[in-house]
């Protein structure tokens, strides 16, 4: 079968191994990160370790903000 899109959710790419092998199946990535709890430096150097891969990050989903 054919799909217009196919997510795939994995846990934390520096945390699980596993999950940091299913980037190279990805066309594109984005990724989550929690409010508070994951510090700015962690995320950059994820986006950065995945561009040095040759991953294409599109974009970042950040959870459990506080609304004002």
């Amino acid at each position: 079968q054919d799909y217009d899109l196919v997510i795939i959710d994995a846990g934390g790419l520096l945390d699980d191994e596993s999950a940091l092998s299913l980037t190279p199946a990805a066309d594109q990535i984005v990724l989550v990160a929690r409010s508070g709890t994951t510090e700015r430096e962690t995320i950059t150097e994820t986006i950065q370790s995945l561009e040095q891969a040759k991953d294409r990050v599109i974009g970042l989903v950040l959870t459990m903000t506080e609304v004002v």
